[in-house]
């Protein structure tokens, strides 16, 4: 199980890479990392409080909404990553 992780992590460093470069320079992006730290965060140290993960997931759904409304930034890289990203966080940390 450990070796499956690790090879499953390795696999995944150059997306992993990738998506943390769009987060680096888009705002949507970087809300919904933020939004899996907190959500790990609390698992990890088991502290009951969702809301920062919550604000983060708020904060990248309102940036992505806005986008939806121009085609020319509906589908973008960004935004795509971003949708994709808090779909893993909604599956990783079910309500």
């Amino acid at each position: 199980a450990v070796n499956d992780r690790f090879q499953s992590s390795w696999l995944m460093l150059p997306m992993r890479k990738m998506l943390f470069s769009l987060a680096i320079n888009d705002a949507a992006m970087f809300h919904s990392f933020l939004c899996h730290y907190a959500g790990s965060y609390n698992v990890h140290f088991r502290t009951g409080n969702k809301d920062e993960a919550l604000y983060h997931a708020g904060q990248a759904a309102k940036i992505v909404n806005e986008r939806l409304v121009d085609p020319a930034q509906a589908l973008t890289n960004e935004t795509i990553a971003t949708v994709a990203n808090m779909a893993a966080f909604e599956v990783s940390f079910p309500a």
